[in-house]
């Protein structure tokens, strides 16, 4: 993949220093792999791509990015289809050609960030065996990285393998093509839910178990704040970096919904900070629809989700229950109820749960900010 920064994206709010360190830590070979945590729409990918993969090719390390959100039910055909784009990567040509040898077709979609793939793969026939695809990946592997040469894995959302134990060979085999070269293929992986990345790569039984060191992607702070200031003075919009400053906390320090309220003011002929605000956290939600997945819950699912939005994680305490009850108009609540409302959450995509007994988290955490606001 080639770096993908845009000098004339004015807004872009570089994070080198931050790429450099992560790139030294890896290049060095303090660590084999880097494991970064932050809730969607933070502002991963956007570093991944336009600040680390950009870096990584300056240095001449083949970059290759590969977002298991985007198809969780085939990572493999995924990972396979990114490494030969960047092998090939000029035409359409290259995908079709290892797409032929999965027996599988794709679509190409409009990215949903600067720069990156948006694929959907399915498979034409029956799937080849599953050892045989995954010995193709590796020799992929091998290819991208040279007998000299390195590559730097860019795994976006990986906590999606987790989800499922079909992924369970998947795993193992990434573990073993990037343990098998070692100083040759580094990785980034990263996550947007905290319990699914513990589920990746704290289990004892895990493939991933103790594989990568974890960092998080740091806060952005004033110095953001005074760069996008600057940025929208030069689009002739005057509004003062303290009211940037607050709504910025306001969204919860998210760059992508901060971009959203940006360009509003952009468009506005007299912009109004507090205005675009309101405009954006309303947009957000109707985006997202947090408003049509809450009203077609029932009383007990949304006390639920609202006892796990305010951070007890733990729906069958005695305690939890009780409040839950309460809350839904049923005193007397039981384990089994709870347990019942919990899976038909998991069901709807609404939450996850990792490991069997473990704890309960959002798919999204932005819909949790949604139901405490909402109180």
């Amino acid at each position: 993949m080639k770096g993908v920064a845009d000098p004339a994206d004015i807004f872009h709010f570089p994070r080198t220093e931050e790429a450099r360190r992560y790139l030294g830590l890896l290049e060095k070979g303090d660590a084999q792999a880097l494991t970064l945590f932050g809730p969607r729409r933070i502002g991963k990918t956007r570093f991944l791509l336009r600040d680390l993969a950009p870096l990584a090719e300056a240095r001449r390390i083949r970059t290759v990015y590969a977002s298991f959100w985007q198809d969780q039910d085939a990572p493999q055909e995924v990972l396979a289809v990114e490494i030969r784009r960047r092998l090939e990567a000029k035409t359409p040509t290259a995908i079709k050609k290892v797409l032929s040898a999965l027996d599988a077709e794709a679509s190409v979609t409009t990215p949903s960030a600067p720069g990156a793939p948006s694929l959907s793969i399915r498979a034409k026939s029956a799937p080849r065996s599953p050892p045989r695809r995954l010995l193709q990946l590796d020799a992929l592997f091998e290819e991208i990285c040279g007998q000299r040469g390195k590559a730097l894995f860019l795994f976006d959302e990986v906590q999606q393998l987790a989800a499922s134990r079909q992924h369970g060979p998947f795993i193992a085999q990434l573990r073993t093509s990037l343990d098998k070269r070692q100083g040759r293929a580094l990785a980034i992986f990263t996550g947007s839910s905290e319990s699914g990345l513990a589920a990746m790569f704290s289990q004892r039984e895990a493939p991933m178990f103790r594989f990568g060191n974890r960092i998080e992607l740091a806060e952005l702070g004033a110095d953001f704040i005074a760069h996008q200031h600057a940025a929208l003075a030069r689009r002739g919009v005057q509004v003062s970096a303290l009211s940037l400053s607050r709504a910025f906390a306001t969204l919860g320090g998210r760059p992508y919904d901060f971009e959203i309220l940006r360009n509003k003011l952009i468009v506005r002929a007299k912009p109004d900070v507090d205005a675009a605000l309101g405009e954006t956290l309303e947009e957000r939600a109707e985006l997202l629809g947090f408003s049509h997945m809450w009203n077609a819950l029932s009383p007990l699912h949304r006390a639920a989700l609202h006892e796990l939005a305010s951070g007890d994680r733990k729906l069958f305490s005695a305690a939890a229950l009780k409040r839950i009850g309460r809350a839904c108009g049923q005193p007397a609540l039981s384990a089994q109820s709870m347990q019942g409302a919990a899976r038909a959450l998991i069901r709807r995509g609404i939450i996850h749960q990792f490991e069997k007994r473990g704890p309960y988290s959002f798919v999204d955490e932005a819909f949790a900010s949604w139901i405490l606001e909402s109180d």
